[in-house]
């Protein structure tokens, strides 16, 4: 297959009429467009079609960009070939005609063929990133716990080890002072049994109390702040995406699924910034608020 680059592509007036029409708000692909323009254009993947003769390849740029609206939507090849002929507001983001009878669905499956075997996986990503506005879509978030004891002595002193065999130090309290103490149901939710209190080697203690120290700093807030944005992208992927599932056989595809979901996830973010979406609140623990009630 040869190919014909073709860098900039008008929206049928028809099609536009129609889908202004048919979405007056707009929506996700066609506000896309009206305010980024095209993602791709064709010479980004001109090494896909080293040929110079034979026929006449679909635009490479058109194909990048379906297969990332394939996978913000999670369809199926054949699914996407049908909203490439059925949907208005695919075809208006594509620029074709409303009476467009779109490509069979294996022409899918060879384009991201040829991405994995020419390497052109990370243009999808690498594109996308150089021609988006720079957003901020990182969301601070914290927790904190304290436990404290009430001065009583303890029983027993003993070595022990946890579950993955580290050493441990248990300190064992006296049955009845537990059990005439008041303040009991702040220190075990054991019903007769009195409190237990497992603690670190010595050096072992102070190494996690010096990082507990540290982690009260604004320079550990402000990288851990980093921490929080790249977790709220992985459960947007996993719950949002399927991130967990792949497709196909073999790392190339697999890796491709990968970056393309990643696309999704920036094309699904600038929709939500585009709308004035307001960020999800941070969740409170049932836990955390109850702390926040008795306070």
């Amino acid at each position: 297959m040869t190919l014909h680059p073709k860098n900039q592509w008008e929206i049928p007036q028809q099609t536009v009429q129609i889908a202004c029409a048919s979405f007056p708000r707009g929506n996700m692909y066609m506000k896309m467009y009206d305010e980024i323009g095209t993602l791709y254009v064709d010479n980004d993947f001109a090494e896909l079609f080293p040929a110079l003769c034979g026929q006449s390849a679909i635009s490479p740029a058109k194909l990048a960009l379906i297969t990332v609206m394939q996978f913000a939507e999670g369809l199926s090849d054949r699914q996407t070939a049908d909203a490439v002929r059925g949907r208005i507001d695919w075809k208006y983001v594509l620029g074709l005609e409303l009476t467009d009878s779109g490509f069979d669905c294996s022409v899918l499956s060879e384009f991201r063929s040829r991405l994995c075997e020419h390497g052109g996986v990370h243009k999808l990503l690498d594109l996308m990133l150089v021609r988006f506005p720079e957003k901020n879509l990182i969301k601070h978030r914290g927790k904190q716990r304290t436990d404290s004891t009430q001065g009583s002595l303890n029983r027993l002193w003993r070595e022990t080890h946890d579950c993955n065999h580290n050493p441990l130090i248990e300190v064992v309290f006296d049955r009845k002072t537990c059990a005439q103490c008041p303040l009991r149901n702040s220190c075990t939710s054991a019903q007769t049994a009195p409190r237990k209190i497992k603690l670190r080697p010595r050096d072992e203690y102070d190494a996690l109390q010096q990082r507990r120290h540290q982690q009260q700093t604004p320079e550990f807030e402000q990288n851990y702040a980093r921490r929080a944005g790249v977790e709220g992208t992985i459960s947007q992927a996993v719950g949002r995406f399927d991130l967990r599932r792949t497709r196909y056989f073999g790392l190339a595809k697999t890796h491709l699924q990968n970056v393309a979901i990643a696309c999704a996830i920036n094309l699904s973010r600038f929709f939500a910034w585009s709308n004035h979406v307001p960020k999800a609140g941070t969740r409170i623990s049932s836990f955390a608020r109850l702390r926040v009630r008795g306070a």
